[in-house]
């Protein structure tokens, strides 16, 4: 993988928030410049929107543009004293639902949407784990909201759909199971683990980057039961996936390529290969 090149395309073809992030974890770039690129897409209620997932348009602070926001600030070591992380935390408490979901705002639906989203039904585990997940690695949110968050997990969560669920279906119970207390932690983990090692047989992972949105970080649960052999050849596929212009190619809106590139960048310098 060419470093230069893909730092270079994100210069010239990424989003701002994008060129900082993969630029602070791989080639001594500021961390002030990641969350000042990342303030564009707060808004005053705490939450996240502007566009921040390409496939909601809409302004509005909603769940899954607050999943991607958390993941940045997970990357950044945030502390829950910082700015963004407190003010992001008062809108968690505040928009989670009884139920233990967080729910698109009606504002949403007047600005283009993916179909996909047109069609979510809530309550969901994927927002609801996902946040949840991160607001435990960030050292935020209420008892009340965790336990909200579990008592939906309990009535909703199965070990079968953690292991042999459709991909996006699966992905709450990675980004929250592992770092949260449950009495069927290791239960849950090797799930997903197993499922993983299945998929990857199957070849049923269509590029890197989605191989890693199941593993995880290096240093995580999930990755350090995998075969270090498996997980360097997902490596090695990523390092080999950039396209001539140096970004990664993406099976979705073209808009995805830059957030993509950064995140694969990010995940190529964790493991070490940048």
């Amino acid at each position: 993988m060419n470093l230069s090149a893909a730092l270079d395309f994100l210069d010239h073809h990424g989003r701002p928030l994008d060129a900082a992030w993969a630029r602070f974890r791989c080639a001594n770039g500021s961390r002030q410049a990641v969350l000042d690129a990342l303030a564009a897409f707060q808004n005053a209620d705490g939450g996240f929107g502007q566009n921040l997932e390409p496939d909601i348009k809409a302004p509005d602070s909603q769940p899954f543009a607050a999943r991607m926001a958390m993941e940045v600030l997970v990357s950044l070591d945030a502390r829950p004293d910082e700015p963004m992380v407190s003010a992001l935390a008062g809108w968690l408490v505040a928009a989670q639902g009884e139920d233990g979901c967080w729910r698109f705002p009606s504002g949403v639906l007047a600005h283009g949407l993916a179909p996909w989203f047109a069609g979510w039904t809530f309550p969901s585990l994927n927002p609801a784990l996902n946040l949840a997940g991160y607001a435990t690695r960030l050292g935020i949110g209420s008892a009340a909201m965790g336990a909200r968050v579990r008592a939906l997990a309990d009535r909703m969560a199965t070990l079968e759909e953690a292991e042999r669920g459709e991909f996006y279906n699966r992905l709450p119970y990675v980004e929250y199971f592992p770092w949260v207390t449950h009495p069927q932690w290791e239960a849950y983990l090797d799930a997903i683990v197993a499922g993983i090692v299945a998929t990857d047989a199957a070849g049923g992972y269509p590029d890197a980057a989605h191989f890693f949105d199941h593993a995880g970080p290096a240093n995580g649960p999930i990755a350090q039961r995998l075969a270090p052999g498996l997980i360097a050849g997902w490596l090695d596929r990523m390092a080999s996936e950039p396209e001539a212009d140096g970004g990664w190619p993406t099976a979705y809106d073209p808009a995805w390529r830059s957030p993509t590139t950064a995140k694969n960048v990010v995940t190529l310098a964790e493991y070490g290969r940048v």
